[in-house]
């Protein structure tokens, strides 16, 4: 399960997803962590519990404000999948059986951790150099600090450079009903 975090702000990291992600996975992953989380505190409802000890899943365990981001972000990508198609996405139905305040810390929102794997995990940007690092890993890096790379930044490298195609290489990263974000491709970019 992934987060994409293309966006600090809600709305806008929703509107950023291209259909494909839109009306297939990232919203449902979404519910499916929130679920797995307040699973692990004891409120068995949602989805069924999925890698209870998942990186997204402790990072939501972290904080109050963690949660709410994610459950903002849900009901963000329903409301964006129904500017583009027309409909709720089937993932709304479980979201609304969550509570929008369990037990949590109530400590200030951190952002998600990266989960990125591509084919040199390059994308780790540093907010201090503004610089790609061809070496970067997760985890501690002899390279850059990575208390100090820009999430956002280094979630958008990594969907423009890995998500623009499927498997098959065919070019996926459509909006309909909403123009491409503007630190997206324009155009249909030759997959290597």
């Amino acid at each position: 399960m992934n987060i994409m975090y293309l966006d600090s702000e809600p709305r806008l990291c929703a509107q950023s997803l291209h259909d494909k992600h839109l009306n297939g996975v990232m919203p449902k992953e979404a519910v499916q962590i929130l679920s797995t989380a307040l699973r692990r505190i004891g409120l068995n409802i949602g989805y069924k519990s999925y890698n209870p000890t998942g990186r997204f899943v402790k990072w939501v365990l972290v904080s109050l404000a963690n949660y709410q981001w994610l459950y903002a972000y849900v009901l963000a990508c329903n409301t964006e999948h129904r500017h583009r198609f027309g409909k709720n996405h089937y993932s709304f139905e479980v979201l609304m059986t969550l509570p929008i305040c369990p037990s949590l810390p109530d400590t200030p929102f951190t952002e998600p951790p990266m989960a990125m794997q591509g084919r040199e995990h390059n994308y780790y940007i540093s907010r201090c150099t503004a610089q790609t690092f061809a070496n970067c890993k997760p985890g501690p890096c002899k390279y850059c600090d990575l208390n100090k790379v820009d999430t956002v930044a280094s979630y958008r490298a990594y969907y423009k450079a890995e998500k623009q195609y499927n498997k098959a290489g065919k070019f996926i990263a459509t909006y309909t009903n909403r123009n491409k974000p503007v630190w997206f491709p324009e155009s249909k970019e030759v997959k290597r």
